[in-house]
């Protein structure tokens, strides 16, 4: 199939095959699954690409961890090869680490944050980094959230969250004490204070102000 791929235009591919491929992912044989993740690298394109995320992400709902990080890792190479605009590439990142973040990996990570801050020789896309703080900040809102999405929340909002109207947290003393003041009713529950205690080991800065 990968050589009918050299002949053949992968639209066309994946339009007669996708079916095939979609099913081979779900196969009991694991040599069999790696094969149709493969297919689903080499037959996307700009036309499909949202659709072979989408299954993708379903994926990590399969009781098998063996390829996980490899679907991970396939997603954010995809996604961030065929955005048309990185907001969609920072939804499909932020479903991928609610719904799979313990096969997120440290690289997957760094690159989300190059993204979101921006690269060097170029304006700093302010509107991506709101969309991208609001995000980050309302999957912490979630009852349960993987250590992945905690390390990105806390560069994101460390760097980012003073974007977001409305929001404002002193985090003093760090070394010391963890003290928290509640000053918008969008934090204003227990969970709150404990998810924001998480991430203060990850903080890039020993003192962080959000939009005080």
């Amino acid at each position: 199939m990968s050589k009918l791929i050299k002949y053949t235009s992968a639209d066309k591919v994946f339009e007669q095959l996708s079916n095939i491929i979609f099913t081979s992912l779900k196969d009991n044989d694991l040599s069999i699954r790696r094969r149709a993740l493969d297919l689903c690298f080499l037959t996307c394109t700009n036309n499909n690409v949202k659709q072979i995320c989408k299954e993708l992400l379903i994926y990590f709902n399969e009781d098998e961890p063996q390829l996980k990080e490899d679907v991970a890792l396939k997603i954010a190479i995809l996604a961030e090869k065929y955005a048309v605009d990185y907001t969609w590439y920072i939804d499909v990142c932020m479903k991928m680490l609610e719904v799979a973040g313990d096969y997120v990996s440290e690289d997957i990570i760094n690159r989300i944050i190059q993204i979101i801050t921006g690269f060097e020789n170029q304006a700093s896309n302010q509107q991506l980094q709101l969309y991208s703080a609001e995000k980050i900040f309302k999957l912490l809102e979630n009852e349960n959230v993987y250590d992945s999405l905690v390390k990105l929340a806390a560069h994101v909002l460390g760097e980012f969250g003073g974007l977001i109207t409305g929001i404002n947290i002193y985090l003093l003393n760090i070394k010391v004490e963890i003290k928290v003041n509640l000053l918008s009713d969008k934090l204003n529950s227990f969970k709150s204070i404990f998810r924001y205690a998480q991430i203060l080991p990850f903080m890039p800065s020993s003192t962080v102000l959000l939009n005080s």
